[in-house]
């Protein structure tokens, strides 16, 4: 996708430094490279996706998960902290979408802290709903809310 200045592809090796860099300012438990690296050779076996926001060609935001049978689980999703809130993850979350419609996936999930009230509700504007709570899922002992979107029902 290509959009003026903004541009949504397929990561890449050479991108993980710049994604390892968003992580780390965006997450008090960021992951490591190595758990990128990871994500990355898992969408090149097709199992998974791992898409990269570019703002006037400079990487801003990232998104990656993983596809079983018809259901696909997001991992990892987030923006420059100086572009978030301004429809950037909105833009990126699109595109997975639009990526799977000709696919026969019926249902997104994804876990998010029950703290951060600020992704739940932009979630909660695509149609995804709390489905269930993974206790302790995170390394300092908080929740997690596993939400879920059902395709069928929100075309």
């Amino acid at each position: 996708m290509r959009d003026d200045n903004i541009t949504i592809c397929s990561a890449c090796e050479k991108d993980i430094d710049e994604i390892y860099n968003i992580e780390k300012v965006n997450f008090k438990y960021p992951w490591s490279k190595e758990n990128f690296f990871s994500e990355l050779k898992i969408s090149r076996s097709g199992k998974g996706f791992f898409y990269i926001l570019k703002i006037d060609n400079i990487i801003s935001g990232y998104l990656c998960g993983r596809i079983v049978e018809d259901e696909i689980n997001i991992i990892n999703i987030s923006i420059k902290k100086e572009f978030q809130r301004s429809g950037f993850g909105k833009k990126v979350l699109n595109y997975l979408l639009k990526s799977i419609e000709e696919k026969n996936i019926k249902y997104v999930y994804l876990e998010v802290r029950e703290s951060n009230f600020g992704a739940r509700n932009f979630y909660e504007k695509f149609g995804f709903k709390n489905f269930w709570i993974r206790k302790n899922f995170y390394s300092d002992g908080e929740d997690a809310i596993v939400m879920k979107l059902n395709l069928k029902e929100r075309n």
